[in-house]
């Protein structure tokens, strides 16, 4: 273990820590190498040489290095390096997860360089490590953060970039991983915009003093994720205490998750998709029509779920998709995911969480997924909300399952909804058909109404039709 510790000389005097060169506190093999240095609570640390806390041989992890004080730079040529055969370690640049954690020193500022890198990587077999750079202000990353899985096996790491109150992103971050699956990537400042545009270099504060990586904090407003960035991950993890927009189309890789949360509004104006699920969480929620939410699963795959939750409003403009994969030759259909949107008031257009067909001879369609709406202050649907089974595939085969909508308002706020369909798949020739699924609605605020389109759980060929159930404190209409 290596710690270089300094304190502040009274409240008007800080420290300062410059490494150069190379630390090292290589794992050994049962007890992993720590490296401290902490700048104090009014001192600054420059890193602009060699942290090594890496485990090389075989059954190593990754040790433990934390770059702790008031102000926190890992200038360009700096490197941290936690990686281990068997597993990655932790980095702490700034502070702990979200800043949370009170035994470890969140820093006022924090600056990582273009040209600085931080790796804890599993290079063999194991999971990637932990990556944290934090400030309770502003953070600036333009250098390179890896927290990858191990070449022959294990999952990517976890790596969190964050500024409290103003982040400026523009380094790289990967946490993939050839044998596993992804890491997770969590970004939280107080606006975030999601484009496509390519994101300029840092600016070069060229005033001559040590501290140029503090001269000036990131503007103040809204951070900018280039799309391309961050398709890769396995869950694309973004917290803003503000807003959260989407302005170009995002679409993940192949069973990759998408996970919102803003204090204040998501905004999607264009495509979201991600086959893995969509979580989004807020004050309040909107799309408009090119912001389709699509969670449909890959070929052969069943469809992610989609969850809206807001305290205030959602109005969705823009169609939401959870069915299942298409099935290739010989293959079943795949089951629709589970829609689930509960708000203050929820206006939503077409939803569709239904199942694959079949695909061969006596092949089974997939079931359908389920829908869920619940509200306080009113349900709107201006499209056709479907949760239907999958046909089965050719010869005898069985249909899919139906799936289920559930309606639900309180407190205030009418019921006004298009058609609702819940049936099982067609059934082929002798093929039995799928279980039969149902549709609820119920709005229990006092003196408000009810009002649906037409309503199906008919079931396919050889099927039987589901129950329907409607329940109003005010007037009801359907059909």
């Amino acid at each position: 273990q290596v710690a270089v510790l300094a304190s502040a000389m009274g409240d008007a005097m800080a420290t300062v820590i410059n490494q150069s060169g190379v630390i090292r506190a290589n794992s050994a093999v049962e007890r992993n190498g720590m490296i401290v240095l902490s700048g104090g609570g009014n001192g600054a640390v420059h890193v602009s040489g060699t942290l090594d806390a890496s485990g090389a041989a075989a059954g190593q992890s990754g040790g433990t290095v934390q770059v702790l004080g008031d102000k926190v730079a890992l200038d360009s040529g700096a490197s941290i390096n936690v990686s281990g055969a068997a597993g990655g370690g932790t980095a702490l640049v700034g502070g702990d997860y979200q800043g949370s954690n009170t035994a470890v020193q969140n820093a006022s500022r924090t600056y990582v360089a273009a040209g600085a890198a931080i790796r804890a990587d599993a290079t063999d077999s194991g999971n990637g490590g932990k990556v944290v750079v934090w400030a309770d202000g502003d953070t600036r990353h333009s250098g390179a953060i890896s927290a990858r899985g191990g070449a022959n096996g294990g999952d990517g790491g976890f790596v969190e970039v964050s500024g409290k109150q103003q982040l400026d992103l523009r380094g790289s971050v990967d946490v993939a991983a050839p044998a596993g699956a992804g890491g997770r990537v969590l970004l939280d400042p107080q606006d975030i915009l999601i484009n496509t545009t390519t994101q300029p270099s840092p600016p070069n504060n060229a005033d001559g003093t040590p501290d140029v990586a503090f001269a000036d904090p990131p503007a103040a407003g809204t951070y900018t994720i280039q799309v391309a960035d961050v398709t890769g991950y396995s869950e694309l993890y973004l917290q803003a205490t503000n807003n959260i927009t989407l302005a170009s189309a995002l679409a993940m890789t192949a069973g990759n998750k998408v996970r919102f949360e803003a204090g204040n509004a998501i905004a999607l104006n264009a495509a979201l998709t991600a086959s893995g699920g969509v979580n989004l969480s807020a004050a309040s929620i909107t799309s408009t029509a090119a912001g389709t939410i699509t969670t449909t699963g890959a070929g052969n795959t069943n469809a992610g779920n989609v969850t809206l939750n807001a305290t205030g409003s959602i109005n969705m403009a823009g169609a939401i998709t959870a069915s299942g994969g298409a099935a290739t030759a010989g293959n079943p259909g795949r089951s629709g995911g589970a829609v689930s949107i509960t708000g203050a008031g929820v206006t939503v257009a077409a939803v569709t969480a239904s199942g694959s067909a079949g695909s061969g001879a006596a092949q089974t369609g997939g079931a359908g997924g389920s829908i869920a709406i619940t509200s306080t202050n009113g349900i709107s649907a201006t499209g056709t909300l479907t949760a239907s089974g999958g046909a089965g595939g050719t010869g005898p085969s069985v249909g899919g399952n139906a799936g289920s909508i559930t309606l639900a308002n309180s407190g205030a706020g009418n019921i006004a909804v298009g058609a609702l369909t819940a049936s099982t798949g067609n059934a082929l020739t002798t093929g039995a058909g799928g279980t039969a699924g149902s549709i609820s609605v119920t709005n229990s605020a006092a003196g408000a109404s009810l009002g649906t389109g037409n309503i199906t759980t008919t079931g396919g060929a050889n099927g039987d039709g589901g129950s329907v159930t409607l329940n109003s404190a005010g007037a009801l209409s359907a059909g």
